[in-house]
């Protein structure tokens, strides 16, 4: 540490503008940097019950998680199904609905009019005198009568009724796109929500996909109010224990910087965001701003020489980064792709603070003293 605290003062101009360049390039890459919708992403899906899912979803020909519309009536279970069947055809080879069930669905229409046929066919039936099998199982067939959904089977009308029966029920909505595709599920989300019926009322779906939908919309709406809350309040507390407003904004530079510069790096490295990781970003805020305060401490309370400062709060800053990102990388060794990500996130973070605390932010002090004391007006 001594040998950088001596070499930054011989050659700050220079490790300030080659610092400057980096940073600025990491900015310009910003753009890049993606978010991961991807929710298998950040599962173990190597275990066996992901496998065996699929493979059930696969033998079915459709996703075994539905969402579910609870309706009171079986009047509100039809106008569900028809609203939704309305959508689908609407939104056509873009429709993130597969097919619509309900309890209705095992009941077949105008059994009236069919019945009428089937005794036609059933008198001409009759009349023959044949024991073939064929002839025997139709005879069957066509005196079946007229059912409604009290006749359905009672393991049938628990999948749309519960285990406790009532006049209402419930629809299922099947979806025709991955549950792990966040956009995808967004849009099921979007095209199943707000059902309205013809009496005005609104019902709402409910499932997983539901529930993976909002917690996209949840990240994507408070990510903005959490990270400027977190540089407010930092920023905050740094002026009341400083004093200064000035030097509260001054530490708050670094972290700033190895942020910008850490998402540009994530752009250029193809690491994305995802709904887990970027909690790490308020994390980072309230970490790493400690290295600049306390090395602008150190340099206003002290009138040693520059090398001798820096050197010995230099091994604390040093030392406070190291310690945090060893605490992360505790992380990697989890079998969990999502607490991975989570663990080389911060490590990049405070590796990227460490090299910003280290050479950029004192060849920038540096530089301004230089030209405070050339310039003393």
């Amino acid at each position: 540490m001594s040998e950088v605290a001596k070499l930054i003062p011989r050659h700050y101009k220079g490790i300030a503008i080659v610092m400057g360049l980096v940073v600025v390039g990491f900015v310009a890459a910003m753009p890049g940097v993606k978010f991961n919708y991807d929710f298998h992403a950040l599962e173990d899906s190597s275990l066996p019950s992901f496998r065996r899912d699929k493979d059930v979803n696969r033998v079915l020909g459709y996703t075994s998680e539905p969402c579910v519309v609870l309706t009171n009536s079986p009047e509100e279970e039809r106008a569900v199904v028809n609203e939704l069947k309305r959508r689908k055809a609407e939104h056509g080879k873009d429709s993130t609905i597969d097919f619509v069930a309900a309890l209705d669905d095992l009941v077949p229409d105008q059994q009236t009019e069919k019945q009428q046929v089937l005794e036609q066919i059933g008198e001409t039936v009759n009349k023959s005198k044949s024991d073939e099998p064929k002839i025997a199982l139709l005879k069957q067939q066509v005196a079946v009568k007229p059912f409604g959904r009290n006749d359905i089977p009672e393991t049938l009308r628990r999948q749309f009724q519960g285990i406790k029966e009532s006049a209402g029920g419930f629809v299922l909505v099947f979806p025709n796109v991955r549950l792990s595709d966040g956009i995808s599920v967004l849009r099921f989300s979007d095209e199943v929500s707000d059902i309205k019926l013809p009496s005005g009322k609104t019902l709402q779906a409910a499932g997983e996909a539901m529930v993976l939908a909002d917690v996209l919309r949840m990240v994507k709406r408070e990510a903005q109010p959490i990270l400027w809350a977190a540089i407010i309040l930092v920023t905050l507390a740094m002026w009341l224990t400083l004093g200064s407003l000035i030097e509260a904004l001054l530490c708050m530079a670094p972290t700033a910087l190895s942020l910008l510069a850490l998402i540009g790096l994530m752009a250029l490295i193809d690491l994305p965001f995802n709904y887990l990781n970027i909690i790490i970003i308020p994390v980072l805020i309230g970490t790493t701003v400690d290295a600049g305060v306390h090395l602008i401490s150190r340099l206003r309370e002290t009138h040693d020489s520059w090398s001798e400062q820096f050197a010995e709060t230099g091994r604390a800053i040093v030392g406070g980064l190291v310690t945090s990102g060893v605490g992360f990388a505790a992380m990697l060794l989890a079998d969990h792709p999502g607490l991975n990500s989570l663990g080389r996130l911060a490590n990049l973070g405070f590796a990227m603070n460490l090299v910003v605390m280290i050479l950029g932010f004192p060849a920038f002090l540096l530089l301004l003293q230089r030209k405070k004391k050339e310039n003393p007006s």
